[in-house]
């Protein structure tokens, strides 16, 4: 009954507006409008905090900002690592930041699968900002996704993507940003093998990170929501 009476939905991403077009909304009534953030100054660090956390200054740093929650895809990802060691000599570390209630759990399946020498867990963090930066790559490894923020903060410090196939994830690397790597959830060989690319290719990588920091100036902008939004309620 109250969507009756609405006369705008703002759905932060196309997947969102076509969810709520099957559950019947009127598709003209819903107004996509990207979730934004504001650009931060792009200073590096790479040296002295990559140190402060005990990673060699010659090692790949990938890092996910994420919860052990089911929906998150964290022991996907755990497995990925394994898969990546087989195919890659390069040193290489994974940094999954967050906590949550399956966080044992992965913990178990990492001593299980003998990685704990490439992936630290690093729990609750209130500096991930300072640990984007001294990465090389960020992945989202979710089954469900609407408009990461923790994707568009890794794009903001000019890092490519890799990310899987799910709700806004498509909107953020898309054809049109050529930001990163779209991977099906569940994949472990093409997960592992979408690192693997991006580990080895400096070119393909230094695209990806130009391109990113160029999707959030224009297109995943504070901004750019602000006037968005704006503009719907007139």
């Amino acid at each position: 009954s109250a969507a009756r009476k609405t006369h705008k939905i703002i759905a932060v991403c196309n997947t969102a507006a076509d969810f709520l077009v099957k559950k019947g909304y009127k598709k003209d009534k819903i107004e996509v409008i990207y979730n934004g953030i504001k650009p931060h100054e792009r200073t590096s660090c790479k040296g002295d905090f990559r140190k402060e956390l005990g990673i060699d200054e010659d090692a790949f740093v990938m890092t996910t900002l994420t919860r052990y929650h089911p929906l998150k895809g964290v022991d996907y990802l755990i497995k990925s690592i394994s898969e990546l060691k087989k195919i890659t000599d390069r040193k290489f570390v994974l940094l999954i930041v967050g906590d949550g209630e399956l966080m044992e759990e992965s913990t178990n399946l990492i001593n299980e699968l003998n990685l704990g020498d490439c992936i630290r867990q690093l729990g609750f963090r209130s500096d991930a900002s300072e640990i984007l930066k001294i990465s090389d790559l960020y992945i989202n490894s979710s089954l469900s996704e609407a408009l990461s923020f923790a994707i568009l903060e890794a794009m903001d410090s000019a890092l490519p993507v890799i990310a899987t196939k799910v709700g806004g994830n498509v909107d953020i690397v898309s054809k049109e940003n050529d930001c990163g790597i779209l991977v099906e959830y569940g994949n472990t060989i093409q997960m592992a093998e979408a690192m693997n690319t991006l580990i080895n290719d400096n070119v393909l990588r230094q695209k990806y990170a130009i391109n990113a920091l160029k999707a959030i100036d224009t297109v995943f902008n504070l901004d750019e929501l602000l006037k968005k939004t704006f503009e719907t309620y007139k």
